[in-house]
């Protein structure tokens, strides 16, 4: 019967799957938003190691799974910077300081 229906609907979400489809969906950003907290703090460990380029790397993954990570952004910045890489590093840190100002002047449902 499960069959016919998934053959009926042409494979697409049916009105009795959105739900279902939709809490995993939840789930599956929810696992992405806690990994990313565990390289956070792995490179911020390796940041005071002295392994930069290697703190370097776990920031942009968490900055992949996160864009709007605050932390990930500023850990990147700071990492380039411990690597040398001062020129990108200021890309980071001015970017970051424009999110910022957005978000300081934003309005409660998001538009400036």
């Amino acid at each position: 019967m499960a069959q016919a229906n998934d053959e009926e609907s042409g494979g697409r979400l049916t009105a009795g799957r959105w739900p279902r489809a939709m809490a995993f969906a939840g789930l599956l950003l929810a696992g992405a938003a806690q990994a990313a907290e565990p390289d956070l703090a792995k490179a911020e460990q390796l940041l005071k190691e002295g392994e930069a380029a290697e703190a370097v790397a776990l920031f942009e993954q968490a900055l992949e799974a996160d864009p709007s990570s605050a932390g990930a952004q500023l850990g990147l910045g700071r990492a380039l910077y411990a690597a040398g890489e001062y020129a990108r590093a200021d890309r980071i840190r001015v970017g970051a300081e424009i999110r910022q100002s957005a978000s300081r002047h934003a309005e409660p449902d998001g538009s400036l």
